[in-house]
């Protein structure tokens, strides 16, 4: 964490885990685990770069999915909206 008490752009980047729940939360250093629920919005990483989308719940067993078709899966980097830029390069 940086001194002011905000997260640094890459400290803000977690991965994304399902938890035992059956839940995807963002997970970072130091942080309490960012839970997603139907409706959250939530950079992913799509081809290197973070990417705003929002998940949804399908109740026909797909479970949670992106609305702009975008992979969930475990270990992709991600981040809460604001700790991180749409469009945002990762290295």
């Amino acid at each position: 964490m940086a001194e002011t008490g905000v997260l640094a752009m890459a400290d803000a980047i977690g991965v994304l885990n399902m938890n035992r729940y059956g839940r995807w939360e963002i997970i970072r250093e130091g942080c309490v685990p960012y839970e997603l629920s139907s409706g959250s919005r939530v950079l992913l990483e799509v081809d290197g770069v973070l990417r705003l989308t929002s998940v949804e719940y399908a109740r026909d067993g797909r479970g949670f999915y992106s609305v702009n078709g975008y992979l969930l899966a475990g270990g992709l980097r991600a981040a809460p909206p604001g700790d991180a830029e749409d469009g945002q390069k990762l290295t």
